[in-house]
This record gives C-alpha cells, sequence and structure tokens, in this order.
C-alpha cells in the first residue's frame, strides 16, 4: 500500500456520523468500514480521533466539538428551517466536509453523512455554486460528470448490500484511479469533477480497472458481463465497453505475468510467456479435476491461474531473459515441483475464500515456498546446472504433504486471514 494513500485512509474514515434526526437530536452511529471504499481496504483505515468538528447552515455555526476516543460524537440539535446542514471536519493537514439532509437522512446512509472524496468535492461544490439550486439536481448532475454514465447520486448514497452494482463498481474503479495518481487525492477528485470529459467511462484505462474490479469482487463471468452491459448501456457506448472489457479480461493472464515480470513483454520473450501461461492453465484444468464441492468451475480456474502465475514469478527471480531450450528444460523441472505444491495447496485450502484474492492466497503461500530456498540460490544457476533436479533437491525442494499443511496451518493460526477453521478443508479421518 502507498504510504501517503495509508496515511489519508486514517485520516478519512470518520468513526462518528450524523444519522437519523428526531425530536431535535441528532445521534451519532457507527460508520460502516465502506466509508473508506475510495481511498484504501478499511483494514486501512482507522478512527479520526481528537478532530474538531463544525456544523452549520451554511452562514451560522449550529455546534461544534470534538471527536472522541473512538472518532465518536453527539450534539443536541436547535431546530432550524435549513433543509440541509454542512459537517466539517477538521484536522492539523486536512478539512473535509459533508452534508447532512435533515429530511431524507439516516443512520445507513452513509455516504450523504459521513466523509469521503466523493461527498468532500460534492458538498464543497455546492456549498460554492453560483445558483445555490437543489442539492439532489446538482449532485446527480456531478456524478454524471465524474462517471460517465447516467448515475444517480442516489445510487452511491444506499448503503453496502443495496447498492447497484454499477455504482459499487465505479466506486471501486474510482479507488483504484485515486491511488496510481500522483496528485493529491482531493485535487484529484476535484479535477474529475470540473474537467469537462476527463470522466472514468472515457479514461483509457477504464477498461481495464473494470476487469479488475469485477474479478477482486469474485463474481463469475455471466454476472461481470451483465454488469458490463449494464454500463455499457448507461454510458451510450453501443457495444465499445463490453468489446474492450472482453479483450481485458480474455489478455488477463498475460496482462498479470508481464506486469510481475517486465521483461516478459517484449517481443523476444512470446514464446516463453506463452508457455507459462499455457503451463498455468493446465495447473488450473488438475486442480478443478480434484475433489471439491460445487463452485463455479470459472472462479476455481482462474484464482488458480493467477496464482500459479504469481509463483512462476517468483521463481524467475534473477532470470533477466528468455533461457535457451536447455535452460528451459531445467527450469520446467523447478515449475513441475511448483505446480505439484500449488495442486496439494488446494487439497488444504478452501479454495472458494479465496476468489478474487489470488493476490492475498500467493501472500500466504510464497514464504512458505521459500522457507526451503536456500540463502545461496540462483535460479540463473539452475539453468546451467549439469543435474537440474539435484541442484533442486539440494538448493529449493518445494513443500509437499504433510509438511505442506503443516506449514499451511501454522500460517493460518497467526489469524491474519480469519478463522482457521473456516480456511482449511478437514482431513477426512476415515481414511485412516
Amino acid at each position: 500500500m502507498n504510504p501517503r494513500i495509508q496515511r489519508f485512509g486514517a485520516i478519512l474514515a470518520v468513526c462518528g456520523v450524523l444519522g437519523a434526526c428526531g425530536d431535535g437530536r441528532l445521534s451519532s452511529t457507527e460508520v460502516e468500514n465502506e466509508v473508506s471504499v475510495l481511498v484504501a481496504s478499511s483494514e486501512d483505515t482507522a478512527p479520526l480521533v481528537a478532530a474538531r468538528w463544525v456544523l452549520s447552515d451554511s452562514t451560522t455555526t449550529i455546534a461544534s466539538g470534538t471527536t472522541d476516543s473512538t472518532g465518536a460524537f453527539a450534539t443536541n440539535l436547535q431546530r432550524t428551517e435549513a433543509p440541509y446542514l454542512f459537517l466539517r471536519i477538521e484536522t492539523a493537514t486536512e478539512t473535509l466536509q459533508t452534508i447532512v439532509d435533515l429530511h431524507g437522512a439516516s443512520a445507513s446512509d452513509t455516504i450523504r453523512t459521513s466523509v469521503n472524496l466523493l461527498t468532500n468535492t460534492i458538498a464543497r461544490s455546492w456549498a460554492n455554486a453560483p445558483d445555490h439550486r437543489d442539492f439532489e439536481s446538482f449532485s446527480d448532475s456531478l456524478i454524471r460528470s465524474v462517471t460517465g454514465i447516467q448515475l444517480d447520486y442516489e445510487a452511491l448514497a444506499l448503503p453496502f448490500g443495496r447498492r447497484p452494482p454499477e455504482a459499487q463498481v465505479f466506486l471501486n474503479v474510482l479507488n483504484r484511479k485515486v491511488r496510481r495518481s500522483p496528485t493529491p487525492m482531493i485535487a484529484f477528485v476535484d479535477s474529475l469533477a470540473k474537467a469537462p470529459g476527463s470522466t472514468l467511462l472515457h479514461d483509457s484505462l477504464f477498461s481495464r480497472d473494470l476487469a479488475d474490479v469485477l474479478r477482486e469482487q469474485g463474481l463469475p463471468p455471466e454476472t461481470q458481463t451483465t454488469i458490463v452491459q449494464r454500463i455499457d448501456s448507461l454510458g451510450g457506448q453501443d457495444n465499445k465497453l463490453i468489446a474492450s472489457f472482453e479483450q481485458q479480461r480474455a489478455n488477463a493472464d498475460s496482462l498479470l505475468l508481464t506486469s510481475l515480470v517486465p521483461w516478459l513483454s517484449s517481443s523476444s520473450s512470446d514464446r516463453f510467456c506463452h508457455n507459462l501461461v499455457a503451463r498455468a492453465w493446465t495447473t488450473a484444468n488438475r486442480i478443478l479435476a480434484q475433489p471439491r464441492p460445487a463452485f463455479s468451475p470459472d472462479l476455481i480456474a482462474e484464482t488458480s491461474r493467477r496464482l500459479a502465475l504469481r509463483t512462476y514469478a517468483r521463481l524467475l527471480d534473477d532470470i533477466v531473459s528468455p533461457p535457451d531450450s536447455a535452460g528451459a528444460a531445467a527450469f520446467d523441472i523447478l515449475l513441475d515441483d511448483a505446480d505439484s505444491t500449488l495442486r496439494e495447496t488446494f487439497l488444504v485450502l478452501k479454495i472458494e475464500v479465496w476468489f478474487g484474492r489470488d493476490e492475498n492466497v500467493d501472500q500466504l503461500l510464497s514464504p512458505i515456498i521459500a522457507a526451503s530456498r536456500r540463502q545461496d540460490w540462483k535460479s540463473t544457476a539452475l539453468l546451467t546446472a549439469a543435474d537440474p533436479a539435484s541442484h533442486i533437491a539440494a538448493g529449493w525442494p518445494m513443500p509437499h504433504n504433510p509438511a505442506l499443511r503443516t506449514a499451511i496451518e501454522a500460517s493460518l493460526l497467526a489469524g491474519k486471514w480469519g478463522n482457521p477453521y473456516d480456511l482449511l478443508i478437514p482431513i477426512d479421518t476415515s481414511k485412516h
């Protein structure tokens, strides 16, 4: 995670938001984790503690105070005729604003009555608008200028689980763009709202981001296609987005591999890169053939392929160009051993937990694979070894059952990935 993003994530996640209004009182509620969806994953955020907040009707301060040790706050609110109030959160380095809709606010209205980048832009833009027109029409217009499709702000304001899938997709795509941008985050989102033609839909990387976001959600291919068709229609793309998305999805494996090993993108590496992708498909098909509960074969195969490609990239290590035929044959012996470990991994791990999370399962597995690697190991030395099999056995023997299961269990017991019992396939005692 980019340190700048992580720092701002801590600033952004306000753990007390103004909720339902009744009897002249606004009460604090616990904010939902998705408040941080535009910045980072929820575990990278933290409550905004001891931050000054000011509630006003744009001209007069109605209430103010400081968030407590959990980031929450509450206030007694005097009656006001204003339909909207402004909530400003101040830290030593940042000031963020949001709109509180006194007529429509509810405890679950997590975007409208909480502070995040998108709402911050809308709130400040609306407050400074010369005509100060109706908030609904203003926010809808601004959202459409950011997204490039006929998407209402209300769709984004719904809580997670009720939000339309196309709205969730755009929040996640914006998250990716924010993390890539060298521009400070508030300024970057502001620029999307102000610059005509700079919509998310028309960004050159949109179809790539879209494919990545939908894959990370662990959605079956047919569901992904339905969502893309909906976005294509709302954006008036006449199937152009669908075609671009399908191309990105078809090239996803090679794109992943070349992003991990840049020299594989050269024309001289085409054949070697193709062979690695083909090998990953073979490994995935073998994992599909293993006994398991019924899940989407596409999701099982995708997760397996992408984990295999990430593993291959680690095995390449200090190799900087395609090996010759003799070197490739030596490297294949190491790959064969790694493929066997990958197949055995999903006889231990419940694969469905990792749909859309191949990077996470790679983070779990890679230290286990690397644990058996000798400190002086060089992949380039393997390519010229007189006896590759003996060279691997002495320098980097892959872990296999039962040693593999023992190592996976030990890693899961740390609790980083969740309850181990929810992640592991139980041992079949009937065979013993």
